[in-house]
């Protein structure tokens, strides 16, 4: 049921005051307030230590019977219509659209994953790292072809690289 009228008094929870959610910790304070059918108090949440709101200031809740008694939970004025109902959306639902983003390149994936796998093994033997050799077996490996597939060891792969001793740390 919904309630409109002026804060009377504010005042934090005892111990613990407030509980864990999925959204956090959540603050707990008991809330009067004067309406026109009368005064009425209950437990409302709020994310922050101090309530948002002083006394005095005019609130609109959605009252329901919680577990351990009355519990309000604020309405947004902005959000809601004038007698405090939330109003209903007056375009219909179109899909949610994603931004202005490409499509997944599934072959860029692929190129990277094989890319990393031909460095970490030049690492594992023990070979510099080189980058234009590693693009050779990335290609050769994205061609979908084996070594005993065409008979032949591609030339690349079949010639040692020298390798450079007197490495500069």
């Amino acid at each position: 049921m919904q309630k409109q009228g002026t804060i009377t008094t504010i005042m934090p929870t005892p111990a613990p005051g407030g509980y864990q959610s999925q959204n956090g910790w959540i603050y707990t304070f008991m809330l009067t307030i004067q309406c026109q059918d009368g005064v009425h108090s209950g437990e409302i949440g709020t994310k922050t230590q101090n309530f948002p709101m002083n006394t005095g200031e005019q609130i609109t809740v959605e009252m329901t019977q919680g577990q351990y008694g009355p519990r309000f939970k604020k309405i947004n004025p902005q959000y809601a219509g004038q007698d405090g109902a939330p109003q209903p959306q007056q375009q219909p639902s179109q899909p949610r659209q994603q931004p202005n983003t490409k499509p997944r390149d599934y072959d860029a994936e692929n190129r990277g994953k094989c890319r990393s796998l031909a460095l970490c093994a030049m690492i594992a033997a023990g070979i510099q790292p080189d980058y234009n050799l590693c693009d050779k077996y990335v290609e050769y490996m994205m061609k979908g072809q084996h070594f005993d597939e065409d008979g032949e060891i591609p030339e690349f792969i079949s010639k040692p690289q020298p390798q450079n001793e007197d490495i500069q740390y």
